[in-house]
């Protein structure tokens, strides 16, 4: 279930899967994914924001095809599963 205010859209192609994340609250959020039908293993992150532009965030481990992440206040998160 996704959290108020946070919208998401996903894409497949070329072999890559990803997610993007849209928290317009006004307060950071955690947000479960889970992932069907995919050996994923990580997780790459980039945040977009006001003075950033796809800055990467590093990697999040994937757990039973699930992973967590922390969505800050009015930002774009974009995951690129692995």
């Amino acid at each position: 279930m996704l959290a108020t205010n946070v919208y998401v859209s996903a894409h497949l192609g070329g072999g890559s899967t990803v997610v993007v994340a849209v928290n317009k609250a006004t307060a950071a959020v955690s947000q479960q994914f889970t992932l069907v039908n995919t050996g994923a293993s990580s997780v790459a992150s980039w945040l977009t924001d006001a003075t950033r532009n796809v800055a990467s965030q590093g990697t999040t481990g994937v757990s039973n095809g699930s992973f967590t992440v922390a969505l800050p206040a009015r930002r774009v998160m974009t995951f690129v599963i692995r």
